[in-house]
């Protein structure tokens, strides 16, 4: 079986037990698997969930109680994470299937216009910078300026927020973190020497309480928002944070708490929302919110 397929044939797994109250039986497991073409065993059901616990690291489990599989979350390693990183190589073979097929293949695929993903051609040489404690450098162009800067960086992690990808590490002489764009980074090299890793630094918990790549050193705070019924929908089926809670369900709105610090993402996001969102909570970014609608009104009266 090849690797691609294998992926798939976990990824399926994963997607019929991550639901909450469901387990499944091992022959609902086996149906779900024939519903989408893959003919299997129950013994061979048995070496899947096996492979998946030795390669992700997610602990799918039988619960007795329930008769059927789970995920132990909490002795899976990062299952959040490794899902997302799953769904992403899952989604590229099967655009890769796709692509193989030939030209015809843009019939099905509509891309956003102006969506060049650039940067990407770095994402292999980072990744073995990371894994190999290797230090890059690289020319750097910040939004705010005109010249590009010479970096030397090492490399903790890549982030990737809305299409757009980051490398996440610590600059010489410094203990912070900082993130970089790939789409900004011209000259990447791969030095020869390595580096010790901080075990104090946690890329992951930088970015635990943030929407976005914005990290201030600020507290988390929590932010009630009010959406129309309609907005609401899409809220529910794609939470803004982790922390998301539903307060309020109704034909009137959908509240919700996020408890994050808040930053420049954030108020972006709201924003975006126009006249589907109304900030409750806190006060101080109710106002903030405000005054940025009243600045975009100023902008029409020329």
């Amino acid at each position: 079986m090849s690797k691609a397929s294998a992926l798939y044939r976990w990824y399926l797994i994963i997607q019929k037990v991550k639901g909450e109250n469901v387990y499944p039986s091992k022959v609902e497991l086996k149906e779900f698997l024939e519903s989408h073409d893959y003919k299997t065993s129950f013994r061979t059901i048995d070496r899947y969930l096996a492979e998946i616990r030795n390669v992700f690291g997610i602990d799918v489990k039988w619960n007795t109680y329930h008769r059927g599989y789970y995920i132990d979350r909490e002795e899976s390693c990062d299952f959040e994470g490794m899902l997302r990183l799953l769904e992403v190589c899952v989604t590229g073979d099967l655009l890769m299937n796709t692509v193989a097929e030939g030209r015809d293949a843009l019939k099905y695929i509509l891309f956003d216009s102006g969506s060049e993903l650039k940067g990407i051609d770095h994402l292999g040489s980072i990744l073995q910078a990371i894994k190999l404690h290797r230090y890059l450098i690289f020319d750097y162009l910040k939004f705010q300026e005109s010249t590009r800067e010479p970096h030397e960086i090492a490399p903790y992690a890549l982030k990737e927020y809305q299409g757009r990808w980051y490398v996440v590490g610590t600059i010489k002489r410094s203990k912070k973190l900082y993130i970089f764009g790939l789409d900004r980074i011209e000259k990447l090299v791969i030095q020869g020497k390595s580096f010790v890793p901080n075990k104090k630094l946690d890329p992951a918990r930088e970015f635990e309480d943030i929407i976005g790549v914005t990290r201030l050193d600020e507290q988390v705070e929590e932010v009630i928002l009010s959406f129309t019924p309609q907005q609401g929908n899409y809220v529910k089926t794609l939470p803004w944070h982790r922390s998301q809670e539903v307060l309020v369900d109704n034909k009137k709105e959908l509240r919700i708490r996020i408890r994050v610090i808040p930053n420049f993402e954030l108020i972006q996001k709201i924003l975006m929302q126009g006249k589907n969102v109304k900030v409750n909570e806190p006060k101080w970014l109710r106002k903030e919110v405000k005054s940025n609608f009243q600045q975009t009104l100023l902008n029409y009266h020329s």
